[in-house]
């Protein structure tokens, strides 16, 4: 039936075409009955499209019989009432194996899994060679295209490391290459999304793996249509109920299924309308009224659905009668007289032959009984003499800029490179990407020179203070972002001046995974680097300062207009002068930017700002590991990482939004009085027993910083640089307007703990006032 059904639409296609007008759209009420004989010379015929037909089944496994014949014939077609989950397809366990080996790139059998992803597009014969001959200069050049893949990740993320691939390798295998091509791109749009909210790349491989083999309902996880182009239809007659179309195919107009039974064998839970008690019913066990009364609800449901599926042809409907079992109790049957007798299957084929000639037969019916039995498979293509309509683009007539972003430093710092590269002049094409959490804090594992280098400076010095065994978890606590939060949530969530560990910390210790026995020892070292002196203040401690002298992850945005990286860079490479001298250490060179100009917007929390006697600080937490001796966190070494991971440039933009927080709220304000400085607290380090300043790293930033950076984001020519310890920029002025920008508060964790905290504004007559503390609103 569905070869058949194949030739008749090719035969429609080629020969027959819509008198007058042709239909618009499945809609269209006005269009004239199908014609196949001639045309008009007046008002030559349309012909038919494939968008023109719908084949309509009754489920699923109908639906998949007649579109693998219509495939195999060349007629493309999309079922229009496809449910299935996103997740249970093959692209989705590709792409999983693709981005495990492209993430674990070191390890080599995770790799070779993910390169027979058709989306690298190696043939089978080059990936033989590749991964069962081992040809060394094929490997080496995929490992280096991983490599880079998984830095594409980092800075851009998956979804263009997905489209890259698709555009640029693919290559599809098997007949479905649209549905395919639309499961890769659906699902490279989910995991971006979902990359919001799992933004490290090994949470985002786990959830998709979860995804994968603990799937869950969800609509936006359906599949979506492999093409939007005007193809043959595949819908079910109970989607189709409202719509019309002007060419209709019912293959299985004969199917019948028992509602009584489940597979083969009788159900033993029944649901029936019971009329007597006039409501639902579900019986468990059979009887044969429940049995009854269940066949006839099936069969009343298959006579209204058999009505809805006749009555959506607008032109032609063919209704397919073939000898299934039970073709004799089908809605078609009974609405024509069909094996109402004792009959047997050989007697209801010949009922079936007899009604359709008497059918065919009557005056006016418009209906005909074609056999199917023998037919030449004589169409294998068709061609469309339709007009196409004209198309024009419209033109843009706004403005736009592709150097517009929104940055963090986390996002800056990753468009660094060493070296003089000429790229200058080169554009950052980059989507827009909102940096919802604080910045990245870098590890130095796998930088083993950096990492021994401060190992072995550390081994000739003198340790300044013996720890106790239990109090080197600081030491032994796992590296990395997962410590890294730990920390910070523990000291963002607790009152410096009377903390309460107890409070939060089991909820955060659980997740962090961190054995019960070790708990006691983590809380006691905080509550060390609390009371830890803030070098080079010796007589200033954070467990000095109380809540309302503290604003923790404060959030900022500020504006670039057409800012110059070389100006900043400048700036940077100066203060490192200067940062150089006090510690008596090395300044490293700044690195180059991938991109010249930085325009848009710069946003980043601030782990802590803080106020003590008048003057504001920025604080910021580092988990960093540098050695397993206090004597490794000396200022020193601090200063040196500091530069290292660029967290120099880091605690510049953070005093700059700082500065201009102040600038607007407090009336007399002026750097050199109310601006403290910036502490970088190594908490691996701190101890109160320090004498050198361990695991504290502080520098001041003077006004010409500060007006130097104000100018450079304000895209002002004139640039300021400060080289010494004085007060006054070396050129140039303070921007006489008020630079636009804001800093706000946005709690992680619940309202009822932490009440929203900012820079407190003198309401009165409408004037900014000086505060000398943060406070609460």
């Amino acid at each position: 039936m569905a070869l058949w059904i194949a030739q008749e639409i090719y035969r429609l296609l080629n020969e027959a075409g819509f008198e007058n007008s042709k239909p618009e759209s499945v809609n269209d009420q006005s269009a004239n009955d199908a014609n196949s004989s001639g045309t008009n010379d007046s008002n030559p015929a349309a012909p038919v499209t494939p968008a023109d037909i719908a084949i309509l089944v009754k489920d699923r496994t109908e639906a998949n019989a007649i579109k693998y014949v219509l495939q195999q014939q060349g007629l493309a077609c999309v079922y229009l009432s496809d449910r299935s989950n996103l997740f249970l397809t093959p692209e989705a366990k590709d792409i999983l194996r693709l981005l495990n080996g492209i993430w674990h790139a070191s390890d080599s059998s995770k790799v070779a899994a993910s390169l027979a992803s058709p989306l690298w597009g190696y043939s089978p014969e080059v990936l033989v060679d590749l991964l069962y001959h081992e040809d060394d200069a094929l490997w080496d050049t995929a490992f280096e295209r991983v490599l880079l893949l998984r830095e594409l990740w980092l800075q851009k993320g998956c979804m263009s490391v997905l489209l890259y691939l698709m555009q640029e390798s693919y290559t599809p295998y098997g007949g479905e290459v649209e549905r395919a091509l639309t499961n890769y791109q659906h699902l490279a749009e989910v995991l971006e999304k979902a990359s919001t909210t799992n933004q490290r790349p090994e949470q985002l491989l786990d959830w998709l793996h979860k995804q994968i083999h603990q799937s869950e309902s969800d609509e936006e996880m359906t599949l979506r249509l492999e093409s939007d182009n005007q193809l043959i239809r595949l819908v079910t007659q109970h989607g189709s109920k409202g719509l019309e179309y002007p060419i209709v195919f019912i293959p299985f107009a004969t199917g019948y299924k028992d509602p009584a039974k489940n597979g083969k064998s009788m159900s033993q839970i029944l649901t029936y309308y019971d009329e007597d008690k006039q409501g639902l019913q579900l019986q468990l066990g059979q009887t044969k009224q429940a049995i009854a009364r269940v066949r006839a609800e099936g069969a009343a449901e298959d006579m209204r659905l058999a009505y809805v599926a006749v009555t959506r042809a607008a032109h032609r409907c063919y209704m397919g009668v073939i000898p299934l079992d039970g073709n004799e109790k089908s809605a078609l049957a009974r609405a024509l007289g069909v094996g109402t007798g004792n009959a047997d299957s050989a007697d209801s084929v010949s009922d079936w032959q007899g009604v359709l000639d008497n059918v065919s037969g009557e005056i006016d019916a418009y209906t005909c009984h074609i056999s199917a039995d023998e037919f030449d498979l004589k169409y294998t293509s068709f061609t469309l003499d339709e007009t196409s309509q004209t198309l024009y683009a419209l033109q843009f007539t706004g403005t736009h800029s592709e150097d517009w972003r929104l940055y963090s430093f986390s996002a800056l710092s990753r468009l660094t490179t060493q070296g003089n590269i000429p790229v200058a002049n080169q554009k950052e094409h980059t989507v827009p990407v909102l940096q919802t959490v604080r910045d990245e804090e870098f590890s130095i594992d796998g930088l083993s020179s950096f990492g021994d280098r401060f190992t072995n400076e550390a081994a000739d010095k003198p340790t300044t203070t013996n720890i106790e065994e239990a109090h080197r978890l600081r030491f032994t606590l796992t590296k990395g972002a997962s410590a890294g939060n730990l920390l910070h949530d523990l000291l963002e969530l607790n009152d410096f001046s009377a903390p309460t560990w107890d409070e939060h910390g089991p909820e955060l210790v659980s997740r962090f995974g961190l054995e019960e026995d070790k708990v006691s020892s983590l809380y006691d070292w905080l509550e060390e680097v609390l009371q830890t002196p803030l070098y080079p203040n010796k007589s200033l401690t954070l467990s000095d300062l109380t809540l309302n002298q503290t604003l923790r992850e404060a959030e900022f945005y500020f504006p670039m207009k057409d800012s110059k990286w070389a100006e900043l860079s400048e700036v940077l490479r100066a203060h490192r002068a200067k940062v150089a001298i006090e510690y008596n250490a090395q300044a490293l060179t700044v690195p180059y930017l991938m991109t010249a100009n930085l325009a848009g917007m710069m946003h980043g929390f601030i782990d802590l700002l803080f106020e003590h006697e008048g003057k504001y600080y920025v604080a910021d937490y580092k988990s960093t590991w540098l050695g397993d001796d206090i004597a490794s966190y000396s200022p020193s070494v601090l200063f040196e990482n500091n530069q290292h991971h660029l967290y120099d440039l880091q605690y510049l933009i953070y005093c700059l939004a700082l500065h201009r927080y102040l600038n607007n709220t407090l009336a007399d304000y002026q750097p050199e009085r109310h601006f403290g400085g910036v502490y970088y607290l190594y908490l691996r380090g701190m101890h109160p027993e320090n004498q050198e300043g361990e695991g504290v790293f502080f520098t001041s930033i003077t006004q010409g910083v500060l007006h130097s950076l104000d100018s450079i984001f304000d895209g002002d020519d004139a640039v300021m640089v400060q080289t010494d310890n004085s007060s006054e920029p070396v050129t140039g002025s303070k921007p006489e307007h008020t630079p636009e920008h804001t800093v706000e508060h946005k709690p992680e964790h619940s309202p009822e703990h932490k009440p929203k905290k900012t820079l407190k504004e003198n309401p009165e007559n409408g004037e900014a006032g000086h505060q000398q503390s943060f406070g609460f609103d």
